[in-house]
């Protein structure tokens, strides 16, 4: 389980032991600026990591290598961005929502997200 500490800030994990509660804190990344918010995973391991500020989403690559995905320094497409969430017909879209503004921003970046509890619960029906 991975937990975003917004005034740390970074992000940190957890292993969830085999009878259900969770293992020791482990700092995962420290190096993203100034304000993470939200975590998404794609299907090739990297996590993405949205932050209130910078308008800004990082990727952190599964050996913890930290980079800038797409940022908007003039906060008119990402404006103090939250969660984010990977979606659409190919599941290869980004979509971020904005609290500085009144819209969620839409990145076609093909680059497909990897599925959730939730989705592999619904293939099975």
């Amino acid at each position: 389980m991975y937990v975003v500490e917004s005034f740390l800030p970074g992000v940190a994990r957890f292993r969830i032991l085999p009878d259900g509660t969770a293992g020791s804190r482990e700092l995962f990344v420290d190096d993203v600026r100034e304000v993470p918010d939200g975590l998404a995973f794609d299907v090739a391991g990297n996590l993405y990591c949205s932050c209130y500020a910078p308008s800004r989403i990082y990727r952190i690559g599964p050996e913890r290598n930290t980079t800038v995905f797409v940022e908007d320094p003039t906060c008119h497409i990402l404006s103090n961005c939250t969660n984010i969430a990977f979606g659409g017909d190919g599941f290869d879209t980004l979509f971020a929502s904005n609290l500085g503004r009144w819209h969620i921003t839409k990145i076609e970046c093909g680059i497909q997200g990897a599925p959730l509890a939730c989705h592999r619960a619904a293939s099975r029906v």
